[in-house]
């Protein structure tokens, strides 16, 4: 018996360590080309700014060294020619990230620099023409020296990108929220919105938007690294102000880099942060599961996470596709080594560093992205001149699948960022933000990637847009190991989520009406429910249903006599469920 059950054993071992040596990752560097040369690369961006479909690579260089733009040639090697683009910026620049501010189709720039000013940079990408650059940061408003890290999110849903930035610099005084007028130019809203932080007393390294209660409207983490006072966590009020709840989610103390997160394929945000003790003092990062009831717990230590590092930033992807993200840490030479922790998909994770054939090496940032589109995710590094940057291409072979969707707004920001993309294939529930800033000063590639384990099919893709006439797209039964394109149409609603026909939201009858209608929801299972009517800005004019109701269908009649004509929209909410539908009144 004791020998059957050391065979066994053996087995399962063998089993585990062929799953792990399945994914590897070779440092190919030096035949690609993407090496740092000279200076320090504290951040870098996956970009594809030119509309090829391959990722380019964008690094920023301190020490007054040109910046780098890494053109990707398509057979595997990158070109540098950041001078032909304009791009070579020499002002020690340390932080950037892209997006599509002026709704054009192609990625613009924003560049901070230490003790420089903050750069806004035009793409005047079209096909087969113009592929420079032009500075614009005068015209648009944007003024700022000594920022730190900058985001981009529509944080009031108008369909034009706004940008956040920290900064450390004493000759200023607060942080900058720059609201997009759409005509290219900004004005800055940190004072009114509340997000204002002095100063004084403040290292604010990290910011990262994240709908974290999945009520449509960002909101805004920013970490501090001074170890006497705690990081920030902004709620959006959605009317242009936030409410700072740090304290009471638990998020507490100094942070570097971090990244929004399901983990655990629960439906719900999770948060992992690089959490920051100062000086050499060496701490597990921190992974925050989010209880679903407005409070986190961290669990790090009974996740198996509990290597001692000081680290710069955490990034997550799913590098082996099996339907479970795993996350990076960049880490200081002042402690060990990064680290590669694999997702078990049981709320554990075990370090797959060595197997995964990654060296014992320092960096300072980390960021995921196919560069060569075969469906799993590569990881680029970057640090100081003696430990360089450094391409690893991932080997994993072709028995898991595989799924990546590109997403064109249409009255939500072109790119779609801030949208919720949630896949079910099997018994795999998967969800992704899409976000221009992760980690530790850099940003993943916008494109969100899903394994999909040995699913060949996707059983549906649903995708919640940000804007305030909450659009969704549904689509069912998607081919497996394709690169989608889904555009937002106008009009379209989410009608089914998370069981599809189960929970259910009715059109309106009679549909245009005057000036009384009929609503039909279907409850799967008791709980609280709310069904409210907006205008087409966003704004609520009524409630018919908030209270708990049993399983079932019920029917709400609705009269709107004492309302003007128009569009208007109702949503059903309900715990982890959002549905929304459009009627017309005419008077």
């Amino acid at each position: 018996m004791r020998t059957c059950s050391f065979a066994l054993t053996t087995l399962l071992l063998v089993v585990c360590l062929s799953a792990y040596s399945q994914t590897t990752f070779t440092d190919v560097t030096t035949t690609a080309g993407t090496g740092l040369g000279d200076g320090t690369a504290r951040g870098f961006s996956w970009v594809d700014f030119d509309n090829d479909g391959l990722l380019d690579l964008f690094i920023p260089t301190a020490g007054n060294v040109p910046n780098k733009v890494y053109k990707n040639n398509g057979d595997g090697t990158f070109s540098e020619i950041a001078a032909a683009l304009g791009l070579n910026d020499m002002v020690n620049t340390i932080t950037c990230s892209w997006a599509d501010f002026d709704n054009d189709g192609d990625l613009d720039l924003i560049t901070t620099a230490t003790a420089a000013a903050t750069v806004l940079w035009r793409n005047n990408f079209f096909p087969g023409g113009d592929t420079s650059f032009t500075n614009i940061t005068a015209s648009s408003g944007i003024a700022m020296t000594g920022a730190q890290m900058p985001a981009w999110t529509d944080y009031n849903l108008d369909g034009f990108l706004d940008v956040y930035s920290s900064i450390s610099n004493s000759s200023v005084s607060s942080d900058a929220l720059y609201r997009n007028n759409g005509n290219a130019t900004f004005t800055n809203m940190a004072d009114s919105a509340g997000v204002n932080h002095q100063v004084s007393g403040i290292l604010e390294q990290a910011v990262h938007w994240g709908d974290y209660n999945k009520d449509g409207y960002p909101d805004l983490f920013i970490g501090n690294l001074q170890t006497g006072g705690p990081s920030f966590f902004h709620h959006n009020n959605g009317d242009g102000t936030f409410t700072e709840i740090a304290a009471s989610l638990g998020f507490q103390g100094a942070a570097r880099g971090s990244q929004w997160v399901d983990y655990n394929n629960d439906g719900l945000w999770d948060y992992s942060v690089a959490g920051y003790a100062g000086g050499t003092n060496a701490v597990p990062v921190k992974l925050y599961r989010n209880n679903g009831n407005g409070t986190f717990t961290d669990v790090a230590a009974q996740a198996g996470i509990t290597d001692a590092v000081i680290s710069w930033g955490v990034t997550w992807a799913d590098f082996n596709n099996d339907g479970y993200e795993d996350f990076f840490v960049a880490v200081s030479g002042q402690s060990t080594s990064c680290l590669l922790y694999k997702n078990n998909g049981d709320g554990t994770f075990t370090n797959v560093t060595s197997q995964a054939g990654l060296p014992a090496f320092a960096q300072l940032s980390a960021a995921w992205g196919d560069y060569d589109n075969d469906g799993d995710m590569d990881l680029y590094t970057s640090g100081a001149a003696s430990a360089g940057n450094h391409l690893f291409r991932n080997n994993s072979d072709t028995t898991n699948k595989w799924l990546k969707v590109n997403l064109v707004g249409s009255i939500a920001n072109r790119f779609g960022v801030g949208a919720r993309i949630e896949v079910y294939a099997g018994s795999l529930r998967m969800m992704r933000e899409v976000n221009t800033a992760i980690g530790y000063r850099s940003q993943n590639m916008l494109t969100a990637h899903f394994g999909l384990a040995g699913n060949t099919l996707v059983d549906s893709i649903v995708v919640r847009w940000p804007n305030r006439q909450q659009t969704g797209t549904v689509l069912r039964n998607v081919g497996a190991n394709q690169v989608l394109a889904l555009t937002e149409i106008p009009g379209q609603y989410v009608e089914e989520l998370n069981s599809p026909g189960t929970w259910r939201l009715e059109q309106n009858y009679p549909n245009p009406f005057n000036p009384a209608t009929v609503i039909t929801f279907t409850v799967p299972v008791a709980g609280s429910v709310r069904l409210s009517v907006f205008d087409i800005l966003g704004k609520e004019v009524a409630v018919l249903v908030h209270e708990t109701r049993a399983a079932g269908t019920y029917t709400v009649s609705w009269n709107a006599e004492r309302i003007g004509s128009g569009v208007y929209f109702y949503r059903l909410e309900a715990d982890g469920i959002r549905l929304a539908r459009k009627m017309q009144l005419l008077k």
